[in-house]
């Protein structure tokens, strides 16, 4: 694919008037908003902890995307921003998750979802009007690399998953997508004929706890007074060990972005929730980073306290996190920033004070959500948390964390 350049938006080009350009930007924002949820539900899947990160990443990237066009729309006499979707590009966004192994995923949801979002883009910038579609033109070249990067990703990915299976899949998803009349004729419908069938019956459900392959063991994580009583250096080793295990965290929200995509919740909230979920896997990359300039590796995971919530509401697994987990968390963070910094521990200073600030911001989110949520409910956020504490109390061993 070549690159985008000056040279690829005509000066003489008639362009598109804003009919057309809202109707393009509604369905590519649906298709970016479709690959948020899809990611979420696959990082959990995902056995791989490297593929998990990258995942996140992508998820992040499109929820980016799917924000700027939104707030483009905005300016534009183009409507609602989620209605006037056609039904047949609802099922090409409801069938890519359904893949039956991780490989076929991003197949679909890369090679054809995310192909056709970057065919659309290419499309539109060699059609645009310099002047007129200027903003257009400077969102998609902004787009553009990062999803060339997505799809650079998924071929180093599949270069081991050359298979039958995957390419059936593969060809599924690309004749819904031809079916649905592809993202570039939102005004020409197509007649529905016969919807090709899915090549295996296999249907996603969202994960009850966290998918890791052979190298990590469930446990061996110290609590924080057997920690203390270590040497600085077996004691940040135990520490950057619990980083990486804030994949809890990240599954957690990945968990919520699942099941809220699909309920009648502001953008905005998805796009924080998003937000968070890139946080928490940074946080964890962190401690395999870390780890590894150690000369270490993780070998150890405790799924417990996503397993622990995974089957309440969203909401209760939003304030869980938030203002019950992150809040509990918070009296360690300023200490461990001071200790790394008086070892002349620099590397191990900045992760940590990274994370101080972010978990600031996502208690921030807790509040703010939560707010929003309850405002015209009967219950209180400590309402909520008692029917947390309730559940855990029922379901496990106790809100208090385990590490």
């Amino acid at each position: 694919m070549e690159p985008i350049s000056n040279n690829s938006v005509s000066v003489s080009a008639v362009g598109f008037d804003v009919a057309q350009t809202a109707a393009f930007l509604r369905r590519y924002q649906f298709i970016h908003r479709g690959l948020m949820r899809a990611l979420s539900g696959w990082m959990i899947a995902t056995p791989r902890y490297e593929d998990k990160y990258a995942m996140t990443y992508h998820l992040w990237d499109h929820a980016q995307h799917a924000f700027a066009i939104r707030e483009r729309l905005k300016e534009l006499r183009g409507g609602h921003p989620d209605s006037n979707i056609e039904p047949l590009l609802f099922r090409v966004v409801d069938e890519v998750v359904h893949a039956s192994s991780t490989s076929e995923f991003v197949a679909g949801a890369y090679l054809e979802l995310t192909g056709a979002l970057l065919k659309s883009y290419r499309w539109y910038l060699q059609r645009a009007n310099r002047s007129a579609n200027a903003p257009e033109i400077q969102l998609f070249r902004r787009i553009v690399p990062e999803l060339e990067a997505h799809k650079n990703w998924a071929r180093e990915f599949l270069a081991g998953f050359d298979n039958e299976q995957v390419a059936r899949w593969r060809e599924y998803i690309a004749c819904l997508m031809d079916e649905a009349g592809g993202l570039n004729t939102p005004n020409e419908r197509r007649k529905r004929g016969q919807q090709p069938a899915p090549p295996n019956s296999h249907r996603f459900e969202r994960p009850r706890t966290i998918a890791v392959d052979e190298r990590l063991q469930r446990g061996g994580l110290l609590s924080l007074d057997d920690r203390r009583k270590l040497s600085y250096e077996q004691e940040r080793t135990e520490q950057f060990k619990v980083y990486f295990n804030e994949l809890y965290a990240a599954a957690i929200l990945a968990s919520i972005l699942y099941d809220a995509s699909v309920s009648d919740v502001p953008f905005e909230f998805l796009f924080d929730v998003a937000h968070q979920c890139w946080d928490e896997i940074r946080h964890s990359e962190f401690g395999s980073s870390r780890l590894s300039q150690l000369g270490l590796q993780p070998q150890h995971y405790d799924p417990i306290v996503y397993e622990q919530i995974e089957s309440l509401p969203f909401l209760h697994r939003f304030c869980h996190l938030t203002l019950n987990l992150e809040v509990y968390f918070m009296a360690r963070k300023r200490p461990r920033v001071l200790q790394y910094k008086e070892h002349g521990d620099k590397e191990s200073m900045v992760l940590a004070d990274v994370d101080w600030s972010d978990e600031i911001n996502h208690v921030r989110y807790g509040k703010k959500w939560i707010a929003y949520f309850l405002e015209k409910d009967a219950r209180s956020p400590e309402d909520l948390k008692n029917e947390i504490a309730q559940h855990i109390a029922q379901n496990g061993t106790g809100i208090e964390p385990p590490f």
